[in-house]
Order: structure tokens, then sequence, then C-alpha cells
């Protein structure tokens, strides 16, 4: 019983070996045809051997041979090629580096050579929020916790003030200046305007912000620059409503260099 079930399981592995080689034959002369070659013969030695890769690639894209598997077609053994290997994961990443590397990279990322320009933004909403910090510092607390002192307080800021309304300065400098101590400087554009001057000064004198000096105003603003030294030299020893009085008293020395200081028009 045992030698009839072995010599069936032969027919049925020689029956298996014909049917796949005349699948074979077939595909490949419809292969070898459709790339304009002459159809090979049904010994597949007698394939031409710079012929067999090009047919064989056919098969395979066709999906009758699996990508990296060896076939034997009358006795030339023709192997597909596989799908490449993805190249191994790097076991180094950026929290793997010597900390002075991780430094080095940080600079690199988060240090600007110029002044980073800091403005007001609108949008159908209205005023935007100040500008977010480079994406970098919000990858992983790691190296947020890292870098984020290199970010603030190497880089230099330059803070757009247009009428003197310091309303957008102060949203951004509570966390650049108060919690990380950034330098910065001041592009004042548009008109000179008291009432936000004097709105600008009562935040220095409380320490919400820095005013402006001199050096970084235009010609018309430079008289207010003046006042900032007034009130960082009374703050602490006088209450606002006293420096507030002082501050009126000096409006009209201001006035006499430049007119438009008198004016109360509202610009905001």
């Amino acid at each position: 019983m045992s030698s009839y079930l072995l010599v069936s399981v032969e027919k049925q592995q020689d029956a298996r070996t014909k049917r796949l080689q005349r699948d074979l034959d077939a595909s490949l002369c419809y292969a070898s045809f459709a790339q304009g070659l002459t159809p090979p013969p049904r010994i597949a030695k007698k394939i031409p051997p710079e012929k067999r890769n090009t047919i064989l690639n056919f098969l395979t894209a066709a999906g009758l041979v699996p990508k990296g598997k060896g076939v034997n077609l009358g006795a030339i053994l023709l192997h597909s090629r596989s799908e490449p290997e993805p190249p191994p994961a790097s076991k180094h990443t950026l929290l793997s580096l010597p900390p002075e590397m991780r430094n080095r990279i940080y600079r690199f990322a988060l240090v600007e050579s110029q002044d980073v320009m800091i403005r007001e933004e609108y949008n159908e909403d209205g005023l935007l929020p100040p500008p977010q910090e480079p994406a970098l510092l919000f990858a992983c607390r790691q190296i947020r916790d890292e870098a984020l002192e290199i970010y603030w307080q190497e880089n230099t800021f330059r803070v757009e003030v247009e009428n003197l309304n310091a309303f957008f300065y102060k949203r951004w400098t509570r966390k650049s200046v108060t919690r990380y101590h950034s330098n910065h400087s001041f592009s004042l554009t548009g008109n000179t305007d008291w009432w936000c001057l004097k709105d600008w000064l009562k935040s220095v004198y409380h320490s919400n912000c820095h005013g402006f000096d001199s050096e970084n105003s235009n010609r018309d603003m430079a008289g207010g620059a003046h006042l900032f030294d007034v009130v960082a030299n009374m703050r602490g020893n006088y209450s606002w409503r006293q420096v507030n009085e002082v501050l009126e008293k000096l409006r009209p020395v201001l006035v006499g260099h430049n007119a438009a200081w008198g004016s109360d028009i509202y610009w905001y």
C-alpha cells in the first residue's frame, strides 16, 4: 500500500513539473515576443544569456515568477531580482550624540546670522499671536530643555513697532524678555503718538517690558526715547501718578522739537 502511494505521488509531481514547464515555456515565448525577440525554443538552455534576464524580468513583473526565487528551466537556473533590502536603520540619533555636538547642531539650526524680525501680523480674525518658536524646539522635551535658551539668548531680535503702539511687543516680551532675557532692539515706523508712548512708558514703569533709546529710533521719535530714562530714574521712589505728572510737564519740550507730539489723534 505504501509503495502504491509513493508511485502515485511521484506521478503527481511529474505532472506538476511538466505543467509548470509548459506554462513557463509559453510565458517565455510571450515575453520575448513582447520585447521584439525571437521566441525561444522549448529547450530553455538555448535562450541566449543576454536575453534571459530580460525575459525573466517580464515573468517576475507579471507575477509568474516570485521575486528572489530561483527557476530551473531545462538545466538553466535563472534567478529573479529581489526587491532591494532597505538600508539598516542607524543606531545614532540626535540624543545619542555627545552634549557638545548636540549644542553645535542646535546652534546651526536655531541661531541666525541676522536679526530675527518680530512684527505684527493680521488675518480676518484680527491680530495674530506672536510668532511661534522653531519646530525643532517642539521635537521632544529633552531637546526643548537643551536648546530653548540657545534660541532665545544667542539670537538678536528686532521688534517692529508702528505708531509707538507697544501692545504686540508687550505680548511677545512676556516670554522672550521676562523669562529668557533675550537681546532685542526696535524698528519704529509710522507716526508719533503721545498716548501710545505714555502707555509704553507705564509698562516700563511696571517692569513689563523695555523701552527704546535714541540709537534705534527715528528722528521724529528720538525725543520720546529720553522719557524712558526719566521713568527708569523715578521708578521705585515715586508712584505712577507722580511720574505721569512729570511726563505731562515734559510734553511741551517734545512739542517744541516736533509739533506732532502735541496732536491728540489716536492712530489706534
